[in-house]
């Protein structure tokens, strides 16, 4: 048995020799969107609610998206042909060459770390880091197992472990995406630096990965599978904690809008070009802290009627527009658009808008609140851009047996499935 006075070892997923001398910094890479660019639920595929409910791990009794080993098994082209690609293009290549170079430093002792759990995961993101030729050179891959309450818990505690088992280690850099994780490394490491070791020296470092969604005919089998794993435990009564939460589900479709559309490589050319030639409104505060959308110039609320399908058809369901204004508020950025012909095309918010981005959590915001921005600029360059009309499918989980809400609900619950 390994013991934790190695905890390179203890806490690794794989065991291989320590390396005890010679050891002065700590190097720690994240592995979800900060050395790969991880699939997040599809926020135009599924309504705000279902992400949030996908993505915790207290709705569903599969744990919820960041503990479906299905979700990076689809990805791309599917894990067998990623794997012979090394999943190329998605890996963030600034972060894969400074985990070389931690590699290459005979000084540090190098790990990448992550919350995904230990059984789950280990077997996939090991052929993955080896297929990109990095898992043989780690000092270890670290994911999470035991009773740790949650990802930063068990980060911190492998970090203050790491530290007193190495008591030569002057600096610690750590790479991440998400700030509640650098935050709490911070704390962290203050506490640690100022009770034992008052010359360490601690760097972190904040990565930022732009989104990346799975196929969306793949996204949704892959749901309807985690729901149909769900479905079946409910059922059977196996882990129903915390059971209130949770309830057998169905995935329900409607059209969200009909809309003219773009497709993602125009969507990073226009928000590429926006960027370089409006510096003074996308500043690096905002690229940081706001949401990009730049996906569809809404024309009506849910399928087109008759007379205005008809008049879509005629145009092909193709429309050219330029951009003619830029505006922005305290939490939303948009820029209005017109047909590049002169002619005119109904839309659902008079002078047409483009929404770009929003601030605060959801990805998503209505059009509306884009058309309340009071102060437009004339952009003084040229960008056209073209656009498809489809209906916008947005898809929402319901709780077939419905929501168990009162307090009599719950206890009845509870003794149904024999938990006191």
């Amino acid at each position: 048995m390994i013991s934790k006075t190695d905890p390179v070892r203890y806490y690794s997923c794989d065991t291989r020799p320590s390396r005890n001398s010679h050891i002065t910094k700590f190097h720690v890479y994240d592995f979800d969107n900060t050395l790969f660019k991880s699939p997040a639920p599809n926020p135009l595929l599924f309504n705000e609610a279902t992400v949030g409910m996908l993505t915790s791990a207290e709705h569903l009794a599969t744990g919820g998206w960041w503990r479906e080993v299905l979700v990076l098994r689809n990805l791309g082209d599917g894990f067998v042909e990623e794997q012979k690609k090394a999943w190329e293009g998605y890996w963030n290549e600034d972060v894969v060459e400074l985990l070389r170079m931690s590699l290459e430093d005979e000084g540090a002792l190098t790990i990448v770390m992550t919350g995904r759990r230990q059984e789950l995961f280990a077997d996939i993101l090991k052929e993955m880091l080896k297929s990109k030729g990095l898992y043989d050179e780690l000092d270890g891959l670290m994911l999470r197992s035991g009773d740790f309450s949650n990802t930063i818990e068990y980060k911190t505690h492998v970090l203050v472990d790491v530290l007193d088992a190495y008591p030569d280690i002057k600096e610690v850099v750590l790479y991440d995406d998400r700030k509640s994780q650098l935050n709490g490394f911070q704390k962290c490491l203050n506490e640690y630096t100022e009770a034992v070791r008052p010359d360490l020296i601690s760097t972190l470092v904040p990565v930022f990965t732009e989104p990346v969604f799975l196929d969306p005919k793949a996204e949704r089998l892959v749901v309807e599978d985690m729901l149909e794993r769900h479905n079946e435990l409910i059922t059977k009564q196996h882990n129903l904690t915390p059971l209130p939460k949770l309830a057998t589900s169905s995935l329900r479709k409607s059209t969200h809008y009909t809309s003219y559309t773009l497709d993602y490589d125009t969507k990073a050319d226009i928000i590429s070009k926006l960027v370089s030639n409006l510096p003074e409104v996308f500043t690096e505060d905002v690229i940081h802290t706001f949401k990009f959308q730049v996906d569809h110039i809404p024309i009506v609320r849910g399928i087109a009627g008759r007379v205005l399908s008809q008049k879509l058809k005629e145009s092909n369901n193709q429309q050219t527009w330029k951009i003619t204004h830029v505006g922005r508020n305290e939490d939303h950025i948009a820029v209005r658009v017109s047909p590049a012909d002169g002619k005119e095309a109904q839309t659902l918010t008079t002078p047409s808008i483009l929404p770009v981005a929003s601030k605060g959590k959801s990805q998503v915001r209505p059009p509306e609140e884009f058309a309340q921005i009071d102060h437009w600029t004339e952009v003084d360059f040229d960008l056209t851009f073209n656009t498809t009309v489809t209906g916008l499918i947005n898809f929402k989980i319901i709780h077939d047996g419905g929501p168990l809400k009162s307090k009599k609900q719950k206890q009845a619950a509870y003794q149904q499935a024999g938990i006191p």
